[in-house]
């Protein structure tokens, strides 16, 4: 009897040392390492409902690929166009030799869900621990650019430690590492209402980068102020995505 008692003791230590060795093997091999990446900082805004304005498309209009937007207010000089951006600078009026004031580009980007999704265990010049992507992503319901941004935005504070499952342990590793590699320094808002999307404010408010999602497209516009300049300013970023329409 007293040989089944130890024989069981001897089982459950065994269990137990075996699961903390892991657990720990685990949260070292899977740490994130902030430091790497130089001094990357995130804030976190409240989520700002846009909803559409637009009615009819008019003449006056730009489309650009799937999508149509009226121009920002000033006097704008297309300075370069391409398939896959437009860029206008905005000048105290129409002749390039006068004063900058501020610059807008609209363009069509890869989207963060393929980035984060790829199979490639290499990127921007680091090797990620050797994770199944797709199969993370899919667990934790995150199918598109928006649904990433959201997940860190929820879960940036979170900690790990060896209770946490092995799961959960990869999947900080996998986001904030990710994060910390492509996502800029900024302070981070997520768009509802009409609209899915985000907006990067970076460079102490004098840039401001909006991704919204429409189908299978990421479109990508930036409002650029320059140092001594705000032309743009939250409201005016606000607004102009309330006036953007898709085309069907």
């Amino acid at each position: 009897m007293k040989k089944g008692i130890t024989g069981l003791y001897f089982l459950i230590l065994t269990f137990v040392l075996t699961f903390l060795i892991y657990k720990t093997l685990v949260l070292v091999n899977y740490r994130v390492e902030a430091s790497a990446f130089g001094d990357i900082k995130y804030a976190f805004g409240d989520k700002i409902d846009i909803f559409n304005n637009a009615d009819e498309i008019d003449e006056k209009e730009i489309q650009y690929q799937n999508i149509v937007y009226q121009a920002p207010v000033g006097d704008l000089v297309l300075t370069g166009k391409k398939q896959t951006v437009e860029s206008y600078n905005i000048y105290s009026n129409q002749t390039e030799t006068n004063q900058l004031k501020a610059m807008f580009k609209v363009g069509k980007i890869d989207s963060l869900y393929n980035i984060f999704s790829s199979d490639d265990i290499f990127i921007y010049k680091f090797k990620l621990k050797n994770i199944n992507r797709p199969k993370l992503l899919k667990k934790y319901t995150l199918n598109d650019s928006y649904d990433i941004i959201n997940y860190i935005t929820n879960h940036h504070s979170d900690k790990v430690n060896i209770f946490s499952s092995t799961n959960k342990i990869k999947m900080n590793y996998f986001m904030k590492t990710f994060a910390f590699a492509i996502i800029p320094s900024s302070k981070i808002y997520l768009i509802g209402g009409d609209y899915k999307g985000y907006i990067y404010v970076l460079d102490d408010d004098n840039y401001y980068e909006v991704t919204l999602l429409y189908n299978d497209e990421n479109y990508v516009f930036s409002f650029i102020n320059p140092k001594d300049e705000s032309y743009f300013k939250m409201a005016d970023v606000k607004e102009f995505i309330s006036n953007v329409k898709y085309v069907k």
